[in-house]
């Protein structure tokens, strides 16, 4: 008898923990409570609009000995959360909102182009340079450069490094948009990959100082004029809308003034509100209260002017 009540016990506790634990809402409510990263062993994701390498694979240096495999291990792991096949099973969730198709298909592709920067030494380093490098880095390298050379001149002079910082730092020229600008050693190969002749030299521009100066002045100019037209013509939009709203205004001023053609006498204006309240139903199209109401006023307007009379 024991033994048959202890065997029911088990098998009752058995099935409920087997239902517990395959409940679909169970499972549901776990997954929305572990973050995908955390359970991935992944940094959070960052905050910006267009989270740069470095926020999504979340390294210091690239002088690591295992930066490759760090970044290729990183890379996996982002692949089992946002891949296309597998997100679409996931619920993940951003700041208190969940994720649709195209917000987790626009981060893989994020994923995939930051990964494809890191994995090509060129643009690795390239990458590492101009945006999250600074001068006193260059300087340094410059010196040893000297060094290397027997004094010979800097590798990269101050300004040419503020061009690729100001650059680099500009939307056109991201690693998809501009290649020549990542694999360009200096301002001048950047010149000669971009527009397949040799730069101008300073005998050059100081001989065509007069042509460039006009152009400049030739491009403000027209830039100009077309913000002058442009305001011209929002100007006159404006005036348009303002005469038209005040001559919808003065037409209202003067309608309330002679009672909208009925009239300014006492009668009249009662006659306008027994009209404006049977249209009321006219244009509800209630034809019936319609008539109703236009009998009713009728009958008040016949008895109206009998009293004044």
């Amino acid at each position: 008898m024991v033994l048959s009540i202890r065997k029911s016990v088990s098998i009752t506790h058995i099935s409920q923990v087997r239902h517990y634990a395959t409940s679909g809402d169970y499972r549901r409510e776990r997954q929305a409570q572990i973050d995908p990263h955390i359970k991935a062993g992944l940094p959070p994701w960052p905050k910006s609009k267009l989270p740069s390498p470095k926020e999504l694979f979340d390294f210091d240096t690239l002088n690591d000995i295992n930066f490759k495999n760090d970044i290729k291990n990183k890379y996996q792991k982002y692949v089992k959360i946002y891949h296309p096949d597998v997100s679409s099973k996931l619920e993940i969730k951003f700041e208190g909102k969940v994720l649709t198709k195209e917000e987790l298909r626009q981060r893989f592709d994020q994923i995939s182009s930051a990964y494809e920067i890191l994995r090509d030494p060129v643009k690795r380093s390239a990458y590492w340079r101009y945006e999250n490098s600074n001068w006193s880095q260059v300087h340094r390298n410059n010196a040893r450069h000297k060094a290397a050379t027997g004094g010979g001149t800097a590798y990269q002079s101050r300004a040419t490094y503020e061009r690729y910082r100001q650059a680099s730092k500009t939307a056109g020229y991201g690693y998809q948009d501009d290649e020549a600008f990542w694999t360009a050693g200096s301002w001048e190969d950047y010149y000669r990959m971009k527009h397949k002749r040799e730069p101008p030299t300073a005998e050059e521009i100081e001989k065509n100082k007069y042509k460039i100066l006009a152009g400049v002045i030739a491009v403000a100019t027209i830039s100009t004029v077309l913000q002058y037209l442009r305001a011209v013509k929002k100007t006159e939009e404006f005036h348009a809308e303002t005469a038209y709203l005040n001559k919808e205004a003065n037409a209202d001023l003067k309608g309330s003034r002679n009672n909208y053609e009925f009239g300014t006498g006492q009668l009249d204006r009662m006659e306008r509100f027994l009209v404006s309240r049977r249209f009321n139903f006219f244009d509800r199209g209630d034809m019936d209260k319609h008539q109703d109401m236009k009998n009713e006023q009728d009958k008040i307007m016949r008895g109206l002017q009998a009293g004044v009379n």
